[in-house]
């Protein structure tokens, strides 16, 4: 993956009070930071696309096509579930996208621990239909997005969410969360975990903060520098957008 170390190299020395860091992944891709293998969560990458179906005819043929949106259902997952698979991660786990990268100085709580969540500007109705199916009353608050590619995650918050959705749907929290996608959105984007989290917390508690961030998507890597010096906090160079190859190396930023 051609941006990790770019967001590895930023997150270490651009975030404040970053402790351990750790890569989800298949397979150890570095062994510059700690490793979550995917095989130690309760769940796999078959497993949610089964879900969404619940039939293997139809889980095979939407494996096969390669217009399949099964891994960008799992990521989500992923992170999710990272604190319940690995129970020593820190309370406050910073969720972090592999192809964002920092650029700048950032905090990501205030003085009293509590978090501090960036602004995103992305209004997608499907993410708050599946939201609102997911669990009733959850719903965008303050017309603002928590869509900013990395978010302050706090256990006692995923708890509490975690609970209400299993109650409810009496089921597991990764099977409710896939259920609840509209078919109709199964190749496209139908939920966004980032949307849950930001909305969840802002509706059940009065202890967190936003504040605006300097960010954009970007293409190519030869913009870095330049943003960094214009005072950027982070870019994000997602892979649909992506051309050519780095020219500088992290540690250069």
């Amino acid at each position: 993956m051609i941006t990790l170390p770019f967001a590895i190299h930023g997150i270490k020395k651009y975030g404040k009070n970053i402790g351990r860091i750790f890569v989800i992944s298949k397979r150890r891709l570095t062994n510059n930071v700690e490793w979550i293998p995917e095989n130690s969560y309760p769940f796999s990458f078959k497993d949610v696309a089964f879900e969404i179906f619940q039939n293997a005819h139809e889980t095979r043929a939407y494996l096969a096509d390669k217009n399949n949106r099964t891994g960008w259902i799992y990521q989500q997952l992923l992170k999710l579930y990272a604190q319940k698979v690995k129970p020593d991660l820190s309370e406050n786990t910073l969720m972090l996208d592999s192809d964002t990268i920092f650029l700048n100085p950032v905090a990501f709580q205030r003085e009293d621990g509590s978090p501090c969540f960036n602004i995103g500007a992305e209004y997608h109705p499907p993410y708050f239909a599946h939201m609102d199916r997911f669990l009733p009353g959850l719903k965008r608050v303050h017309g603002e997005s928590g869509i900013t590619h990395h978010m302050l995650f706090q256990r006692p918050v995923l708890e509490d969410l975690f609970e209400l959705v299993e109650s409810y749907h009496k089921l597991p929290f990764w099977k409710a969360f896939i259920r609840c996608i509209d078919r109709k959105e199964i190749y496209g984007a139908g939920c966004s975990e980032f949307e849950i989290y930001f909305n969840f917390i802002k509706l059940r508690s009065q202890n967190w903060a936003t504040r605006l961030l300097r960010w954009t998507n970007v293409s190519k890597f030869t913009l870095l520098k330049i943003a960094q010096r214009r005072g950027y906090h982070y870019l994000s160079l997602h892979a649909h957008m992506r051309a050519g190859k780095p020219r500088a190396r992290p540690e250069e930023l």
